[in-house]
């Protein structure tokens, strides 16, 4: 379970109840619509928080489709996947590879993407160095998706007891703090995948 359904529950994202809450769904498809043909019954798949959106806003003829008003996301204008069967734009959703288990496909379509767009965004260079801050639920995936793109990775953690699993995700350096940064020659990009209160 995503974070965000905690906060939606508590009334801290905006939404009207009763609705199914579930915005990092997974499953197997068990029907199609008519007109599908990129799908079929049996397929694994996985589908994103935002299934749709107007097309036509400044938002989405910037490439930057959630923020579009009319969005209409997984969990908050259609159900989400904490039920038995829910419903999904068949071109939202995303074939999963086989021998990737649920449980690890899950994350990827909330937290996994989320970090995926920062760097995206970020639009590193070759031979560029990618500091990430915070090793926690987006941080190890942001640590693994910069160091599977080649990138010289630096995680920046307070917590000496994850040193061990930055270390396995493939981090190149860890260090503590912006000094430590410093140290170490700094970074191109710096990904923030802490709390903004932080």
């Amino acid at each position: 379970m995503c974070y965000t359904d905690v906060h939606q529950t508590r009334g801290e994202l905006p939404g009207d109840f009763p609705r199914t809450l579930g915005h990092e769904p997974v499953g197997e498809i068990v029907a199609v619509g008519a007109g599908v043909t990129a799908r079929k019954t049996g397929d694994r798949v996985g589908v994103p928080w935002v299934q749709h959106t107007c097309g036509r806003c400044e938002w989405c003829a910037r490439g930057k489709p959630m923020f579009c008003e009319k969005s209409i996301g997984t969990g908050v204008r259609m159900s989400g996947g904490h039920a038995e069967y829910m419903v999904a734009y068949a071109d939202a959703t995303m074939l999963l590879p086989e021998g990737l288990d649920y449980e690890q496909a899950a994350p990827l379509f909330c937290a996994g993407y989320t970090v995926w767009s920062g760097l995206r965004w970020a639009d590193p260079h070759p031979s560029e160095s990618i500091a990430v801050v915070g090793i926690g639920g987006l941080g190890h995936l942001a640590v693994q998706y910069a160091k599977a793109a080649g990138f010289k990775t630096i995680a920046i953690s307070h917590s000496s007891d994850k040193d061990k699993l930055i270390c396995e995700l493939g981090a190149d350096e860890i260090v503590r703090d912006g000094r430590g940064l410093a140290k170490v020659g700094g970074a191109d990009v710096i990904l923030g995948t802490v709390h903004a209160s932080s």
